[in-house]
């Protein structure tokens, strides 16, 4: 039965002031959420430790109404780290989605991607890769 795993982010290629990427470690109605820093580079990177090392069998992003990336690459970690730096440490591809441009409900509805992980493998990191936003009205 699937069940919800605990991480904090441990590593954030950017962030704005008022959006930071330990926003991701809560969930709920009044949390802001992580937005990369105005003019970075892409891809965007975020690493996560997961609370406990796992197999995960199945991921879950929730993408903004209009800051979307136009892919999300997937990465899964080693199960421990012996790295000081979290962005050293060796990752595994999974593979990508992508995600539509929310053009169709004039930016007021979120998408939520649910991606099968298909390693039998014990991960104690996992990493997300954003690419460069769809261009709109609201994110230009």
């Amino acid at each position: 039965m699937p069940k919800k795993i605990s991480f904090n982010v441990v590593y954030a290629s950017s962030e704005e002031d008022k959006f930071r990427a330990s926003e991701l470690n809560d969930h709920g109605p009044t949390v802001r959420g992580w937005q990369s820093a105005k003019e970075c580079g892409f891809p965007q990177e975020i690493i996560l430790r997961l609370e406990t090392p796992t197999v995960l069998s199945q991921v879950q992003i929730l993408a903004h109404q209009y800051l979307i990336p136009s892919r999300i690459e997937l990465w899964l970690g080693p199960e421990t780290s012996e790295f000081e730096e979290f962005n050293d440490l060796p990752f595994e591809y999974l593979g990508y989605v992508t995600l539509a441009d929310n053009r169709s409900s004039s930016y007021k509805s979120r998408e939520l991607k649910s991606v099968a992980i298909p390693s039998p493998d014990r991960t104690g990191f996992f990493k997300l890769s954003l690419h460069v936003n769809h261009e709109n009205v609201h994110n230009v």
